[in-house]
């Protein structure tokens, strides 16, 4: 699992290659994230992106900016959100974006 201490977020990789993330995406933990899926991209870069939002209990512009960046990088190679927590669905609804 990755995170910190310092960050309230859990990046997993499950059984099926799906990233499960759980806790907040905000400011502080973007980055966080943007790493883990910066490094999906160089180590299974043929795959499709599969992203469990699930357990994610805040979701502000920071996290949206993460999921758009990494659709822009990944183009046809696949972005997929198998599951998404209320907080997740509200914010991309707010801004409307369509993942």
């Amino acid at each position: 699992m990755m995170g910190s201490d310092d960050y309230e977020l859990q990046i997993d990789i499950d059984d099926t290659g799906t990233i499960v993330v759980v806790g907040e995406i905000d400011l502080d933990t973007a980055p966080v994230l943007d790493r883990e899926l910066r490094h999906h991209d160089t180590v299974m870069s043929e795959l499709d992106l599969s992203l469990d939002l699930s357990g994610v209990t805040f979701f502000d512009s920071s996290g949206v900016a993460v999921l758009v960046h990494a659709l822009e990088r990944r183009g046809d190679r696949g972005l997929v959100l198998r599951d998404r927590s209320r907080a997740v669905q509200r914010t991309l609804e707010l801004v409307g974006v369509a993942l």
